[in-house]
């Protein structure tokens, strides 16, 4: 073996503990964020759930549309701009309040069931 072929099979040995790390502070970030949107809608989620992991599970699910939400906005936003024409800011506008409100009806959807 090679000294290249050594760094390399050291590389990939190292890059799975930083995986494994970076999956655990997604998933905290998912939780935080999940319930974070779950008080801010009042605790329904809290409230009605009949055990832990569903819990968890609508927390993540909640972390991550908000998440959606947030990218998806920014998304849209960033491309909008004063000197556009007014049809365009129009567009834009539309494109933020269907997406927005896809993401709601999918918390609400998430926060129901």
């Amino acid at each position: 073996m090679t000294a290249l072929q050594a760094r390399a099979w050291r590389q990939r040995q190292s890059r799975g503990p930083k995986l494994f790390a970076a999956a655990i502070v997604l998933a905290f970030l998912l939780l935080v964020a999940g319930l974070w949107a779950d008080t801010q809608l009042g605790l329904p989620l809290s409230r009605r759930v009949r055990s832990t992991a569903a819990w968890l599970a609508g927390l993540l699910s909640l972390g991550a549309l908000f998440g959606l939400g947030e990218m998806g906005a920014d998304w849209i936003n960033a491309r909008d701009h004063v000197h556009d024409p007014l049809w365009k800011r129009v567009m834009h506008l539309l494109a933020l309040f269907g997406f927005s409100g896809g993401v709601v009806a999918g918390m609400i959807t998430s926060v129901a069931y």
